[in-house]
């Protein structure tokens, strides 16, 4: 399963959907695994050149563990939840802080869907695309 995950993903600009933050015009999803770890990295680049860049680390085990990332929460999990399809989920105060998922398409494309929650604890998401 994991398998079909792995690689250096490249973004396609125009079909990615905005709702929080600047609009991408380049950027790659690089994912690899370490022993039993898989590691997500996305970088990305706006009109004025300035990089944003997310990384997650977890074992893709459906089990919640004390959350060591950057940034707020207070566990996380990383879960199959269909063979082309993960979610990752941070939780600060028993309450989703975080999101990720990503997904095959049929056309062999990789989905990125990232969800956060604001300051006024309302949820946005950005969708990328990427193929390889």
């Amino acid at each position: 399963m994991i398998e079909q995950f792995l690689g250096d993903w490249q973004l396609i600009p125009d079909r990615a959907d905005i709702e929080f933050g600047s609009h991408p015009v380049s950027g790659h999803c690089l994912i690899s695994q370490e022993e039993d770890t898989l590691v997500i990295s996305f970088f990305s680049k706006n009109e004025r050149d300035i990089e944003k860049k997310h990384h997650y680390e977890q074992v893709p085990d459906g089990q919640f563990r004390p959350y060591t990332g950057k940034g707020s929460g207070d566990e996380d999990c990383l879960e199959f939840k269909k063979p082309n399809l993960l979610e990752a989920v941070i939780l600060k105060d028993s309450d989703v802080f975080f999101s990720k998922t990503l997904e095959i398409k049929p056309d062999g494309c990789l989905k990125l869907v990232m969800t956060s929650a604001l300051p006024s604890h309302e949820l946005v998401s950005n969708t990328y695309y990427f193929e390889k």
